[in-house]
């Protein structure tokens, strides 16, 4: 199973507009548009506080189901950036896989290649020693990294397009083993799918502003919710709080 090749897309530091390498019109188009709205739409939320917000903001680790770009699954990660102007944009390293592939397996099993790309992106604010073609084929590795998680990793196997009836009150879920773990990123893509047949999924590590969290959104996170996205407003764009908490781990 091959993967396409990973590009770029964004602003960066050491250059004076938008850059990109390797990604389809298509998918630029889209990433653009959703990108372009909703930071005009939170530069308008957030007034003064926006350019600290946004210089603050997290990194997003994302999940695109088919359907939102074309018939394939995108992911990728993305950073708050700048080019040599001061022009604000992110920028975003994405690939494309097939369209079986589980968004919950890729932030539950591979978040070495995603450590991968998180690295290469932050490369890109050291404008003194950055260097532009060793990151752009830093970054066209990364399909290979990708490729070969999905072949040295056995990862269940799904018809993409099943849904349970609705009128269905049990269901028989196989496994290889008692470790009903291995079932888990499975069974939310059905459930999630059930619920939003086109959907998204961003995880970050956080930031000061913003918890440890997952997104999960009907197509497109709305671009009246990107000033969550930023700076944990969450109050904005009609995010629903799931109320979950976590005991902190012993020694902090």
């Amino acid at each position: 199973m091959q993967n396409s090749s990973t590009g770029f897309y964004g602003k960066m530091p050491s250059q004076g507009d938008f850059v990109s390498r390797r990604l389809p019109r298509e998918f630029i188009h889209f990433w653009d548009h959703w990108l372009q709205n909703s930071i005009a739409y939170s530069r308008d939320q957030l007034q003064d506080s926006w350019l600290q917000t946004y210089l603050t903001s997290p990194i997003w680790r994302f999940a695109l189901s088919p359907g939102q770009c074309d018939n394939r699954l995108w992911t990728g990660v993305m950073i708050p950036s700048v080019d040599s102007v001061g022009r604000y944009f992110p920028l975003t390293i994405a690939l494309a896989l097939p369209a079986s592939t589980n968004p919950f397996t890729l932030a539950g099993e591979f978040k070495e290649c995603y450590d991968a790309a998180e690295k290469l992106l932050l490369s890109t604010l050291n404008d003194r020693q950055f260097d532009m073609a060793k990151f752009d084929m830093e970054v066209s590795r990364l399909s290979a990294q990708f490729n070969t998680t999905m072949l040295t990793r056995s990862l269940p196997a799904a018809d993409p397009r099943f849904i349970p009836k609705d009128d269905s009150n049990n269901w028989h879920i196989p496994q290889p083993s008692a470790d009903v773990s291995v079932s888990y990123p499975h069974m939310l893509h059905i459930l999630v799918r059930q619920r939003f047949p086109i959907y998204s999924l961003f995880w970050s590590k956080g930031s000061n502003q913003v918890q440890p969290c997952m997104l999960v959104s009907r197509n497109m996170p709305p671009v009246s919710g990107f000033s969550g996205m930023l700076g944990g407003y969450w109050q904005s764009g009609n995010w629903e709080d799931w109320a979950m908490s976590f005991p902190m781990a012993s020694g902090r």
